[in-house]
């Protein structure tokens, strides 16, 4: 996986946003005592399980996961809330993502159509390397000065060439 995720990984995301139980989810967490299994006697150690719930799906406390770390609160209560924060962000998330990718595409587009334009229009006056060369710096501090405006104390002579 890249360091930007694919338009296919966002609607994965969303779909599955949509598909589970309803935002917010909430945590929380308590201790029991553990059952031997099979035994009926107790183990000896105190199980400490986080409980993720859909509060707004499920009234009744429905149990939507359930982290069980015996004797590590502290694995259970980092996990449950990393659940919980995620889910509940991950619709906010999808939408900046998506809008931030529009703001940029939209910025790219306007200063390529911006840099275009202006090639186009003072290409023919350009008379040396040199002045290409001031041209690129130009568009890389963003500036709209050509070689023909003598604006800039570093600009070439553009006198024309016989």
């Amino acid at each position: 996986m890249g360091s930007e995720l694919t338009e296919d990984e966002l609607a994965e995301l969303e779909r599955l946003h949509e598909a589970a139980y309803c935002a917010p989810w909430t945590y929380e967490d308590w201790a029991i005592d553990c059952p031997a299994i099979g035994s009926g006697d107790e183990c000896g150690y105190e199980h400490n399980v986080a409980t993720v719930t859909s509060p707004d799906e499920y009234p009744d406390g429905q149990v939507v996961a359930q982290i069980d770390v015996p004797g590590l609160k502290v694995f259970a209560d980092r996990n449950g809330a990393l659940i919980v924060a995620a889910r509940n962000a991950l619709p906010k998330l999808i939408a900046e993502v998506r809008r931030l990718r529009e703001e940029r595409d939209t910025a790219a587009a306007r200063e390529r159509a911006r840099i275009v334009a202006w090639l186009r229009s003072d290409v023919p006056y350009l008379q040396s390397s040199l002045e290409i060369e001031w041209a690129a710096d130009a568009i890389e501090r963003g500036e709209h000065a050509t070689p023909r405006a003598a604006a800039s104390p570093t600009a070439p002579s553009s006198a024309p060439r016989e």
